[in-house]
């Protein structure tokens, strides 16, 4: 019950990290305002971190059973696998993976295919 609780919750943060992240620029009429709305941001984490909600980790090297991969890109001087950026964060409930996390990984082109011998 409490897993399909957190699942209903993660696309309501998501939205809601998506608009706190494209905050119009600050003035002083919207400081305050934009001060409360990360309170509320704050609020939020601090419920899901509650019910058992964990962010999964989207750095180094993609793991297929933590990341989804919905793109690659080449990126001189990474090792192919490597998350450039997450599309989406992922989210473990009590161990256990609910939602993978939706990156974008390095690929890049083998240039030793055309060798000749």
């Amino acid at each position: 019950m409490m897993e399909q609780v957190a699942q209903l919750l993660l696309p309501v943060y998501d939205n809601f990290c998506m608009a706190f992240d494209h905050q119009p620029e600050t003035d002083e009429k919207t400081a305050q305002w934009i001060a409360g709305i990360g309170h509320i941001k704050t609020q939020y984490e601090q419920l899901i971190s509650a019910i058992g909600l964990t962010p999964i980790e989207a750095e180094g090297t993609a793991n297929p059973e933590l990341h989804d991969i919905l793109d690659t890109e080449p990126a001189e001087g990474k090792a192919d696998d490597t998350i450039l950026r997450v599309a989406q964060t992922g989210y473990m409930f009590n161990g256990s993976v609910i939602r993978p996390a939706k990156v974008v990984v390095v690929k890049n082109e083998n240039q030793d295919t055309n060798e000749s011998e």
